[in-house]
């Protein structure tokens, strides 16, 4: 017959407007997700006529007004009256999150970050190129973040940053139109390439470590060989204007390129020659980055859009809107499901690739957010802003 097994009384502090249940696929559980109107989402085990609160998930800034748990029972996810629509792991308990916030890691502007775990120490590096003329080397362990070295020789603003795939040199590139290599175990310059007038933007490593390539104003690719110094022979002309962005496919294959006009190139490295014109954008292209598996391609402009490409066709899958000013950088997670982006209008965005949707918004930074990297397994977003700071966010995997 019909009856009540079970009356939780004062579940939440305020209303609560919506339910969902599911049973987890991969430990059984069954778990009721409810939302209120206090700004909060729970997580509620069933179990024999009991139920036992499981997990407070704390981050919407207004009343929760929807939950739902996905079909395997481990995800749920929340909207609010804030416009924010969160995910939530039910298996973990983990959810997007500030785990630290550096202040005044700069005296000026911090337009560039990397990160990367040393193959030989084990040592979580985050490289950081400031407005100040310096680079940062810092050791992220369990919540806390040490500076360990201060990099200078530049004589004006750095722009770009990267950690090679060993994470143990730093590249770095200045409006003094010179390249610097540093080393992240010894802590001192290993090399110093002069990159001609205003023709060093934005720096990267490829992915074997052994090049690193530049964006010029006149729109060619330069490499440089990481070992000497030297720059190579080969160029790639996208025959365009200024180059803003360079990213390698993490197979090495290929290299894609973006430019002042809005342009986006993408070039056969082995041959130098240009592959395809990817069109899509009204203004400069800040930044882009290649899916870890290299079947998508993300883009970043000033014309406040995101761009999703497929990489084997070079078909548009996608335009993103959110971000309410210049989109300024984009980087993918190792899961291939998700990237973020960093843009003028102080925010953070984490986002679903397949579905399209923006799951996570941060607010955190008081100014423009120039930079945003995961590690390296994709459990941990750094974000570097105008504002001076230094932000550490835990992603849930």
């Amino acid at each position: 017959m019909y009856e009540v097994l079970h009356r939780q009384e004062g579940a939440h502090d305020d209303g609560i407007w919506s339910v969902g249940w599911a049973r987890g696929v991969s430990d059984g559980i069954e778990h009721i997700v409810t939302g209120s109107l206090d700004d909060t989402v729970k997580a509620w085990k069933w179990d024999d006529h009991r139920l036992d609160l499981r997990y407070i998930f704390e981050g919407h800034a207004l009343g929760v007004v929807s939950v739902d748990v996905d079909s395997s029972g481990s995800i749920a996810a929340s909207n609010s009256l804030d416009s924010h629509i969160r995910l939530w792991d039910l298996v973990s308990g983990n959810q997007y999150e500030v785990l630290h916030r550096q202040e005044g890691a700069h005296d000026d502007g911090i337009w560039s970050v990397g990160w990367a775990r040393g193959v030989s120490d084990g040592i979580e590096h985050i490289v950081t190129g400031s407005l100040d003329d310096t680079v940062k080397a810092w050791k992220w362990d369990d919540h806390r973040l040490d500076l360990r070295y201060i990099f200078e020789g530049h004589a004006l603003g750095v722009v770009s940053v990267d950690v090679d795939s060993s994470g143990s040199i730093a590249a770095s590139n200045s409006l003094d139109s010179h390249i610097r290599l540093w080393d992240l175990v010894s802590g001192n310059q290993v090399q110093s390439i002069d990159a001609g007038p205003v023709n060093a933007w934005t720096v990267t490593f490829s992915p074997d470590s052994k090049m690193i390539a530049t964006g010029s104003h006149s729109g060619k690719i330069i490499l440089y060989s990481v070992g000497s110094g030297e720059k190579s022979e080969q160029s790639l002309d996208s025959t365009g204007k200024f180059t803003l962005s360079i990213a390698f496919r993490p197979d090495g294959q290929q290299i894609a390129s973006g430019a002042i006009d809005g342009m986006i190139k993408l070039f056969d490295i082995e041959t130098g020659k240009m592959l395809t014109t990817l069109e899509g954008h009204a203004m400069p292209i800040r930044s882009l980055t290649f899916s870890p598996d290299c079947r998508h391609l993300i883009t970043a402009s000033d014309d406040c859009h995101i761009k999703i490409y497929d990489v084997p066709t070079g078909e548009l899958i996608s335009t993103l809107s959110g971000h309410g000013s210049w989109v300024l950088n984009v980087d993918f997670s190792a899961d291939n499901k998700h990237f973020a982006s960093a843009s003028s209008d102080k925010t953070v965005k984490i986002w679903d690739v397949e579905t399209r949707d923006c799951v996570q918004t941060f607010d955190h930074h008081t100014d423009q957010v120039w930079g945003v990297k995961y590690n390296s397994n994709g459990s941990r977003l750094v974000s570097v802003s105008d504002d001076h700071s230094i932000i550490i966010y835990n992603c849930p995997l």
